[in-house]
């Protein structure tokens, strides 16, 4: 995966293929935000050996005791919330799998305290109610 645009922006020789940067999914400094603005704390320090906190969740969902649906999402530290909305909407809401992926989505953080909502996400009431 590559963090930020280009990665590490350095080619291996030879392969055409990007190096990343995971090494920002790391706390450089706790409380500090990091390239897309993420607060972590000392459990995500660098330490040898150590693998970085990660937001990847491939997933597959069962009915019946059989699998159902296999979804995965790229988007950082968006991904769990995207994987757990397409679920809900093919779910409970009884979308399909293309209706579940382009419905608008909503997202917190926790840290920073910001909500994303994508346009459409929520009505124009529900959005005034929430902020109130």
């Amino acid at each position: 995966t590559l963090n930020g645009s280009f990665g590490a922006a350095v080619v291996a020789d030879g392969t055409g293929i990007l190096l990343n940067n995971e090494m920002d999914d790391f706390t450089q400094k706790p409380g500090v935000p990091n390239l897309y603005g993420l607060v972590q704390g000392e459990a995500n320090a660098i330490v040898p050996k150590k693998t970085p906190l990660s937001s990847m969740s491939p997933t597959i969902v069962a009915r019946d005791g059989k699998p159902f649906m296999v979804i995965g999402s790229p988007g950082g530290s968006r991904i769990i919330t995207i994987t757990l909305e397409a679920i809900v909407n093919v779910v409970d809401h009884g979308m399909n799998i293309q209706e579940a992926i382009d419905a608008p989505r909503i997202h917190h953080q926790w840290l920073p305290d910001t909500v994303y909502i994508e346009p459409f996400g929520l009505s124009p009431d529900t959005e005034k109610l929430l902020a109130s």
